[in-house]
């Protein structure tokens, strides 16, 4: 697997969030619109695990689940842009061989719904999640040790 690559410059106030992977991805999601619509619409989200690395949030285009444990630690620090609701969450066979130790915690959809440089979730014109540096030093505390983090820039901010 890649490594992270993280920003050396901690002065920005919003970032872009991506995740190398955990390795899964939902062969049933129920969505209303299909596949010809980008991104799809996503009504329930079925995850299937083929490999996870201890990260507290996870991504498949176009959505984010996060642990129950950081559910409830979001909750109580308070944030805006995003709900949660529930995900069927299954390993496969390939998780079970590749990984038989490790027992994967509950899961949870994180369901964003914010606008960058408005809210602590947002997502960006090209569909990525932008979190704020509160969301990340929170997030990077739980651990997210593939994640990619880069600044983002304000559409005012870009020439």
């Amino acid at each position: 697997m890649g490594t992270a690559i993280r920003s050396t410059n901690r002065q920005f106030n919003d970032a872009i969030f991506l995740h190398k992977a955990a390795c899964g991805w939902w062969p049933w999601r129920k969505h209303s619109a299909g596949y010809q619509r980008s991104p799809p619409i996503v009504s329930k989200l079925h995850y299937l695990v083929e490999g996870w690395f201890g990260d507290v949030l996870v991504t498949t285009f176009p959505c984010f689940l996060v642990t129950e444990e950081t559910k409830r630690a979001l909750l109580e620090m308070g944030f805006s842009g995003t709900t949660f609701a529930d995900a069927e969450v299954t390993t496969s066979e390939a998780f079970h061989e590749g990984q038989p130790g490790p027992e994967l915690p509950p899961f949870v959809w994180l369901k964003v719904n914010g606008q960058p440089g408005r809210y602590e979730f947002a997502i960006s014109s090209d569909y990525r999640l932008v979190i704020s540096k509160r969301v990340l030093d929170f997030l990077e505390s739980l651990g997210i040790p593939l994640a990619i983090v880069y600044p983002f820039e304000h559409p005012q901010e870009q020439r």
